[in-house]
């Protein structure tokens, strides 16, 4: 499928290492998008989608002045990811809007050096996963499935590097790989001096497909602050028999066609 349709906006996935999926939408119907964000940065944007949800979202505070960043390794999906911000009803480029949708060719650790040296008020991204599995023979996709490219270590160290005080990053991976990168930020908060700023987890949904079955990802917000923030836990279920829960729907409703 080249073409993925949504309610106010269309994704051209031809070129892209990954194509639309559920994951990368929740991600994007559910993270926070606040009215005082005005630059944001999607890491391994791929077609673009997640950004795009942003940017649907900001929209409605009607604010100027903010640009969301997206940026991966594979050239095609940089090439859809400009295509699809350039015909979004929300960019300046286009004229139609007043959001400033920018994709660039780059690996995460260069963004400090050759993009900007301001800070990100919210970094987010659907990152790789796999570890040690068997890889794919299409390099594109297995770039974007597996931590060479992007592993958690990478994660945590630029978007401490990038993040405003109190910005937030924003995540979602399968649940084990989730468990294990919150044991990463609670060794660096452990290891950090009084009074600096770490990345404390301050969102968590564990989502299961159905309710029957055990967590098959976690949605993952976290704070950079000097401050421990009160967790906010959910549980998200996507299907009960045969349809789609009401919560589901209603969190992805302003996005998903059949919705």
């Amino acid at each position: 499928m080249s073409c993925f349709r949504f309610k106010k906006f269309t994704v051209e996935q031809s070129r892209s290492a990954m194509k639309v999926n559920t994951d990368g939408v929740l991600l994007g119907a559910w993270m926070n998008i606040l009215e005082t964000d005005r630059l944001l940065l999607d890491v391994g944007t791929g077609s673009g989608v997640i950004a795009l949800m942003a940017a649907q979202r900001i929209a409605e505070y009607g604010k100027e002045g903010i640009v969301i960043r997206g940026i991966d390794i594979d050239e095609g999906s940089v090439a859809d990811a400009l295509e699809n911000f350039s015909n979004s009803p929300w960019s300046i480029q286009s004229g139609r809007g007043n959001i400033g949708l920018e994709a660039r060719l780059s690996p995460f650790q260069e963004v400090k050096e050759r993009i900007s040296s301001e800070k990100y008020d919210l970094i987010f991204s659907n990152p790789p996963y796999f570890i040690n599995s068997l890889k794919s023979t299409d390099a594109a996709k297995s770039g974007a499935r597996h931590t060479d490219t992007l592993g958690q270590g990478e994660i945590l160290r630029w978007s401490e590097e990038l993040l405003s005080e109190n910005g937030r990053l924003a995540l979602i991976l399968p649940s084990a790989e989730a468990g294990e990168f919150v044991r990463k930020t609670e060794f660096l908060i452990e290891n950090k001096k009084d009074g600096e700023p770490k990345l404390h987890l301050s969102r968590l949904c564990k989502v299961r497909t159905l309710e029957s079955k055990p967590d098959r990802r976690w949605m993952m917000e976290f704070v950079f602050t000097n401050k421990t923030p009160e967790l906010e836990l959910s549980q998200l279920t996507i299907q009960t028999a045969g349809d789609y829960t009401a919560q589901y729907r209603q969190l992805t409703s302003d996005f998903y066609l059949n919705f």
